[in-house]
C-alpha cells in the first residue's frame, strides 16, 4: 500500500534490516506476475527499489515488453480472423470485445473485456472464441 512507503513504515523497516544483515551481497527479486484467486496479475517493483544508489545495483534492467518476449500477433493458421475491437462469445465467460492481440502460434493470446466477468487475457489456442456480427 502507499502507506508502506512513507519513512518511519514497517515494510520500510524490514526492508532496512534486512539490507544490514547482508555480509557481502545482497540479491532482492521480485515476481513480475502473481497468481491471485486464479488470475495473473502483473506486479510493479517496489518504489524502494528506487532509493536504492544506481552504482550499487546490477540487473535492474527494465522487463521487455510483451510483443518483444512473445511476438506481435499473427493469425497464422488460425480458423478465424480476429482484429482489435472485435466482439467475441467465450463458453464461459459470455460475450466480450477484444482489447489486445499478441503473440503467434502457441503463443497467439487475446485480451477480452468481457460484460460480466471484466478483463480476461486467454491463449486463443484454447479459448474458443467465436466471432460475433459487428
Amino acid at each position: 500500500t502507499r502507506a508502506d512507503h512513507q519513512p518511519g513504515s514497517p515494510a520500510l523497516a524490514w526492508l532496512s534490516v534486512g539490507m544490514t544483515r547482508a555480509k557481502q551481497r545482497l540479491f532482492l527479486t521480485c515476481a513480475s506476475v502473481r497468481g491471485f484467486f486464479g488470475e495473473s496479475r502483473w506486479q510493479q517493483p517496489s518504489p524502494f527499489l528506487d532509493e536504492l544508489p544506481p552504482e550499487l545495483v546490477e540487473g535492474l534492467d527494465s522487463e521487455p515488453d510483451e510483443e518483444s518476449v512473445l511476438g506481435a500477433y499473427d493469425p497464422g493458421d488460425a480458423p478465424q480472423a480476429l482484429a482489435v475491437g472485435d466482439r467475441v462469445a467465450h463458453e464461459h465467460f459470455g460475450n466480450g470485445r477484444i482489447q489486445n492481440l499478441s503473440g503467434s502460434g502457441v503463443n497467439a493470446r487475446a485480451l477480452v473485456e468481457f460484460i460480466h466477468h471484466g478483463s480476461k487475457q486467454l491463449l486463443l489456442q484454447y479459448a474458443g472464441l467465436t466471432k460475433l456480427p459487428s
